[in-house]
């Protein structure tokens, strides 16, 4: 056998391929059973598709910042997905459940905004820290999950009030009926 054959060129080639496929494998495991957690805990289809599309529009901003700073995508960065999908919900169910509970947004904001902003900062920091690694992976690991958190916080505070009033229009004026179940009504306060 010679070198091209069992080289270090084969080796890499079949680590990285690995990783892909451990990666992809990953992704579709974690946005499955973060849906159906979501969907679950709202039993509210439209409830779930906001929460869920926060985290989809705070990883394609991610990737989106990648691009403009010149940040490739590598190994150690990929893992940032399923974690950001995973972080990038919680501040959009807490802010999603509380208007669910019956206060109009304007004043679930009041009561919330400031809470959400701290959760999104002490993650950013926590894991901004890798940015301070020399470790060019740990790097961009940290400065994707610091970014990603970023555009899922902000996401959360402009889409999901944005859309909330919308469809109180909408159900104002007859268009729409979107509302929290009964069931969610009595679940949220206890009864």
């Amino acid at each position: 056998m010679g070198a091209e054959t069992t080289g270090n060129g084969l080796l890499i080639e079949r680590m990285i391929g690995l990783l892909v496929q451990g990666y992809e494998r990953t992704v579709l495991l974690s946005t499955l059973a973060i849906t159906l957690l979501v969907l679950i805990g709202f039993r509210n289809g439209a409830a779930a598709l906001l929460t869920l599309s926060v985290a989809g529009m705070g990883i394609l901003a991610t990737r989106a910042s990648m691009l403009v700073c010149g940040i490739t995508l590598n190994p150690a960065n990929l893992v940032a997905v399923p974690l950001i999908l995973g972080l990038g919900v919680d501040n959009a169910v807490h802010l999603i459940h509380a208007w669910l509970e019956g206060e109009p947004i304007e004043e679930v904001l009041s009561q919330t905004g400031r809470p959400l902003a701290m959760n999104a900062a002490t993650s950013v920091v926590g894991f901004g820290g890798l940015m301070l690694a020399r470790h060019n992976g740990l790097y961009s690991l940290g400065w994707s999950l610091a970014v990603g958190i970023t555009w899922c916080w902000a996401a959360t505070m402009l889409l999901v009030p944005g859309t909330v009033l919308i469809l109180e229009r909408l159900r104002r004026s007859g268009i729409s009926t979107l509302e929290a179940p009964v069931s969610y009504r009595v679940y949220a306060s206890g009864g």
